[in-house]
C-alpha cells in the first residue's frame, strides 16, 4: 500500500506521461547502510600447487618414527617452478603439529640449490621419516598436516591431513 505522499507523486508523473517503466527506485538510508555492511566477497586464488601427504602404515614405529610419502602437484595449466635443496629436502617440509617433527637426518656432502619444473599434472614426490617428540603422545592418535615451502620462498603449501593412530598392543 503506498502512503498518501507517494500516490500522489504517481500521479502527478503519470498525469505528466512518465511511466514506471522509466523510474528506478532510489535505495533508502537504511538500505544503503545494508548494502555497505554486507561482505565484500573476493575470489580466493586457487594455489597452483597442490601438497597431500600419506602415512605409510607398513613403516609405523612408535619408537623410531613412521614414513610419510609427500606428493607435490601441479594444479596449473601452466609450467610451474621452484627451488629446492637436491640433498637435505627435507628442510622444505614442516609440520602443523609440534608433537610431530623429522626424524633425524642425513649428512650431505655436497648440498646444492636445483630449480624443479613441473608441468601441469606433474608431480614432485618424496617419502619422509616422521616421528613423535614426545614420549607421552605415544598411547593416543596424533592428526597433522605437512607444509612445503620451496628455498628462498615466503609461500608454504599445506597438505591435507593425516592422523597417525595410536600403537595397538596385544593383550
Amino acid at each position: 500500500m503506498l502512503s498518501p505522499k507517494r500516490r500522489a507523486l504517481l500521479l502527478a508523473l503519470t498525469t505528466a506521461g512518465v511511466t514506471l517503466a522509466g523510474l528506478h527506485s532510489v535505495p533508502s538510508r537504511a538500505e544503503q547502510a545494508v548494502k555497505q555492511a554486507e561482505p565484500k566477497i573476493h575470489q580466493v586464488a586457487t594455489s597452483p600447487l597442490a601438497v597431500t601427504i600419506e602415512v605409510q602404515p607398513h613403516s609405523v614405529n612408535h619408537d623410531y618414527g613412521f614414513d610419510v610419502f609427500l606428493c607435490v602437484t601441479n594444479t596449473s595449466s601452466t609450467v610451474q617452478h621452484f627451488d629446492v635443496y637436491n640433498c637435505s629436502w627435507e628442510e622444505h617440509w614442516r609440520s602443523s603439529n609440534p608433537r610431530v617433527g623429522p626424524a633425524d637426518g642425513w649428512g650431505c656432502r655436497a648440498n646444492c640449490v636445483q630449480t624443479l619444473e613441473l608441468h601441469p599434472g606433474d608431480k614432485y614426490q618424496r617419502t619422509l621419516r616422521i616421528r613423535r617428540l614426545h614420549p607421552e603422545d605415544k598411547t593416543k592418535p596424533i592428526s597433522f598436516q605437512m607444509g612445503f615451502t620451496p628455498y628462498a620462498s615466503k609461500r608454504t603449501y599445506w597438505s591435507n591431513e593425516a592422523t597417525l593412530p595410536a600403537p595397538q598392543f596385544d593383550r
